[in-house]
Order: C-alpha cells, then structure tokens, then sequence
C-alpha cells in the first residue's frame, strides 16, 4: 500500500484538541481509506492524549488543507520496500547535526523564514513561556514533541556507540540528564494547565536553557568524533 503524508490545519479534524476553535498545523499520515463511510484512515494523538487510530471524513479532511495558514497544500507519497537495506549513514548523520547546532536546514533550497534547530528551541521556550504568561495555560504538544527529541538524542548517542563509535561517558550522562528535563518541563506544563504556576515560565525557560547550553557543550564533540570516525 501507499502511504500519504503532509500538513494539515488539526482546527477542522473532530477528535483533535484544536477542533474546533484553534489553528494548529499539524504532520498527519494516511494509511487507508473506506469510500462506504466517506473517510480516511488515519493515528495520531487525539484529544483525550492518547495515540490511536481514527477516521477523518473525506469533506473534513479537505477543509483541514483548505485552511492551512501558509496556503500551500502538498503532499508525499511513500511505500515500504521490503528488499531495502538498512545502514549507518554517519555523513547523513554529521549533515543533520551539524544544521541542528547551526540552526540551518541545507537540504532546503529556501528557509522560508522557518526556524531550524537550536534557533527553534530558543522560539519554543519563548513561545511557551509567553503562552504562560499571557494566558496561564501551555500547549503540551510542543512539550511532548520536546521531550520525544530529546529522548531520540539520548537513543541516538547510545546506539552510535553500540555500533562502535567512543562516546564519551559524559556526553550519554548528559544526552539522559536533557532528557531528564524535557520530561520535567512537559510534566510541569501539564500541572500549569490544571493548577497554573506563577513560577513556571521562569522554571520552563531556565531548564530550555540548560539544555541549550549543555549541546552546544557536547553536539560539537560529538560531531568531531564521526568525522574523525
């Protein structure tokens, strides 16, 4: 089977936290279909938090697109190959570190003024904390998102040296304690939205900050050490 996947605007998809009074531009994926409901199959986190199937009419999904507030509706097509090999790509892997500590994405023909990288985890913290701020709730998305990278940080620096690469025992200390702390800050987020916590926005940006620091500290580390394999 095919699959497809694209952006949508999660405000026209019942089910979903933002529907049906908030944009939020979303990655959705679709793996099926039913012309007898008029519906799209499709998973993701819905509004209950939980990560499951559901189906998206055909007339909802459209409107999802419609509305997407930078206008562009496009969409990628993918298919499993079963015969494909898999490998360690470590120049991959050097390209994709190197624009994250740079906060560029070359494989970009056009930054379209998107933020890439370190630069977008300074404007999360940022939008987070003026989220606090100005309306004592945070949206827990962008704080689970957070937390699910820096846990693939951590799973990436333990699985490179699995496969042989040195890494340095205070780089995974490290990659775990950031983990450790995006964890925090979702979990914060999550008392803030029930209870609200003057403190907060200036607990969120302090841990956003220690992590900053500490990959600027190590990622360059880290990078020298594939190159030099």
């Amino acid at each position: 089977g095919v699959y497809v996947y694209g952006t949508n605007n999660e405000r026209y998809i019942p089910g979903k936290s933002s529907y049906p009074s908030q944009d939020y531009l979303h990655e959705y994926i679709l793996f099926g279909y039913s012309d007898d409901k008029h519906s799209f199959l499709s998973c993701g986190y819905l509004a209950d938090r939980h990560y499951r199937e559901f189906e998206t009419l055909y007339d909802d999904y459209l409107r999802s697109l419609m509305n997407t507030t930078d206008g562009m509706i496009k969409f990628s097509f993918w298919q499993y190959c079963q015969q494909a090999e898999f490998a360690l790509d470590i120049p991959h892997i050097v390209v994709e570190l190197s624009d994250y500590l740079h906060s560029v994405n070359t494989q970009r023909v056009q930054q379209n003024g998107l933020h890439y990288g370190l630069d977008a985890v300074i404007k999360l913290m940022e939008c987070l904390a003026k989220q606090i701020r100005n309306e004592g709730r945070a949206d827990i998305r962008y704080t689970k998102a957070f937390w699910g990278h820096k846990k693939l940080m951590n799973q990436r620096l333990q699985y490179l040296r699995t496969a042989g690469f040195d890494m340095e025992p205070d780089w995974l200390e490290q990659t775990a304690e950031h983990e450790k702390k995006a964890q925090q800050i979702h979990l914060l987020c999550i008392r803030q939205n029930f209870k609200g916590t003057p403190s907060s926005a200036e607990y969120i940006e302090k841990r956003f900050t220690e992590i900053l620091q500490g990959e600027r500290h190590i990622l360059p580390a880290v990078l020298e050490r594939l190159k030099s394999g």
